[in-house]
């Protein structure tokens, strides 16, 4: 169940946290993130894991190359070899997105717990999934044989 007081999150969000904890001027704190993104994204790409006790573990792990089948079609489909990252939330980030309490989510920085809260405000990435229909409900793979 999406909820929904879910705002979507930007950079300038982020911009406008840290320059309001830290003091940065708007500048400086868009130069800061613009480098710690770059830096991650530069270092997945290179294949290396990036560990953030508290906040969390992002890797990077090759795909190898596959047949695939287009669904609409049924025709397989070459899927190449790619390089896709994976995040693990840390502990203090799971503990603080699992609670359920009635907040609404306002962004006062706040969690409740006097500590002065995470600046990334985190949420846990969507897990994808997979639906599953039965060989009967496609068209293209119903019986061609014919009725007469």
């Amino acid at each position: 169940m999406p909820n929904e007081h879910m705002q979507t999150r930007t950079k300038k969000h982020l911009v406008d946290r840290i320059t309001e904890r830290t003091g940065l001027s708007r500048a400086d704190a868009e130069r800061a993130l613009e480098c710690v993104l770059e830096s991650i994204t530069s270092w997945l790409a290179d294949g290396d894991r990036i560990e953030l006790r508290t906040f969390g573990i992002w890797e990077s792990r090759l795909k190898k190359a596959h047949v695939a089948q287009n669904p609409k079609t049924l025709k397989p489909v070459e899927i190449p070899a790619k390089r896709v990252v994976k995040f693990k939330p840390g502990k203090e980030m799971r503990d603080r997105v699992e609670i359920i309490d009635g907040s609404d989510g306002d962004d006062d920085g706040s969690d409740g717990g006097g500590s002065s809260g995470d600046p990334l405000s985190p949420s846990k990435p969507p897990q994808s999934q997979m639906i599953e229909s039965k060989p009967s409900d496609h068209p293209a793979r119903q019986s061609s044989s014919p009725s007469s």
